[in-house]
């Protein structure tokens, strides 16, 4: 299942392309979305590519829900092309389920006006027979309810 959405920002493409790089921004926007610890490390930086991995920790997420009687590290790896301004992400589930949970995706960043346009997308593929569509479904939905709080935070980053 395949999701993308574009969002408008009132700040420059390279204002946005460096909030959303920036690890202390990575960690606050993840521990909003409940992780109780984050590291974030470059894997290379060069002038046309950055590519860093983000472990984070959160309670365990299963198929009734969150278990808050254990952790799991979770990691993100993201590959930006700096002059393209598109970066690809790919996310290793920490869970008992990570070889069944495929989820990647997204992000590009384009001028418009004075401000820019952020699209992002994300690609969920749950392997589990039967109840994998309704779980990307329920996954899908997570991610668009987020957007919207992950582009306001970019927002008040811009304007710091």
């Amino acid at each position: 299942m395949k999701l993308e959405k574009t969002f408008s920002i009132q700040a420059g493409p390279e204002k946005v392309l460096e909030i959303i790089r920036n690890p202390k921004f990575i960690e606050e926007d993840e521990k909003d979305r409940h992780a109780q610890s984050v590291a974030v490390k470059d894997l290379k930086k060069t002038a046309d590519q950055h590519v860093y991995e983000v472990k984070s920790v959160a309670f365990a997420r299963g198929m009734t829900g969150i278990d808050k009687t254990k952790t799991q590290t979770n990691t993100n790896t993201t590959t930006w092309d700096l002059k393209k301004m598109v970066g690809t992400w790919s996310y290793l589930d920490g869970s008992d389920f990570a070889s069944k949970i495929h989820i990647k995706g997204g992000f590009k960043i384009a001028k418009k006006g004075d401000g820019s346009d952020l699209t992002m997308w994300v690609d969920i593929n749950i392997d589990i027979p039967f109840l994998g569509g309704s779980i990307a479904k329920k996954l899908g939905a997570g991610f668009e309810r987020g957007w919207p709080g992950f582009i306001d935070r970019v927002g008040k980053w811009a304007k710091k």
